[in-house]
């Protein structure tokens, strides 16, 4: 009789290396899912930090006031509302205008949403320390007085 030897895998070569990819491609899958949930939370946060910068530089332009508000929505982000705060100082003439940006999570907001998909309510907040809005302006002068630095008079 003569020696037969069969070329290639067995079965259970065969389902052994099957379970392993699929392993691999489920853990792999797994990985991208929260990859892109961590993706979307700093997209967020990111978009709130901009909206909270944009307000702190339209009240520092005098575009919007600096005074206290509750929760307002923004207008041009019906789903991010905003709060801001003027907080005294130590420093005689300088508050804190803290400004918080919110978006609470999309089921309580009243929006549909994925069942498994978990949501997290998002706030940013951010302290600018500037002038007292309630008090004179340093720039404003005195009727009859010289607001030129150094000048001479005859």
């Amino acid at each position: 009789m003569t020696d037969v030897r069969r070329e290639g895998f067995s079965l259970m070569e065969v389902i052994l290396a099957m379970s392993i990819l699929l392993g691999g491609v489920v853990v792999l899958g797994r990985l991208a899912s929260i990859g892109a949930k961590h993706a979307r939370t700093a997209e967020d946060l990111a978009a709130a930090q901009l909206l909270c910068e944009a307000r702190i530089t339209e009240i520092l332009a005098g575009i919007a006031p600096a005074e206290t508000l509750e929760e307002e929505p923004l207008p041009n982000s019906p789903d991010w509302v905003i709060s801001q705060e003027l907080l005294p100082l130590e420093q005689p003439g300088v508050v804190a205008l803290s400004v918080t940006v919110t978006r609470a999570p999309q089921d309580l907001a009243g929006l549909a949403t994925a069942p498994t998909e978990e949501k997290k309510e998002v706030s940013v907040t951010l302290v600018r320390w500037m002038l007292d809005p309630s008090i004179a302006q340093f720039g404003s002068a005195a009727p009859g007085s010289s607001s030129a630095a150094g000048a001479i008079s005859p």
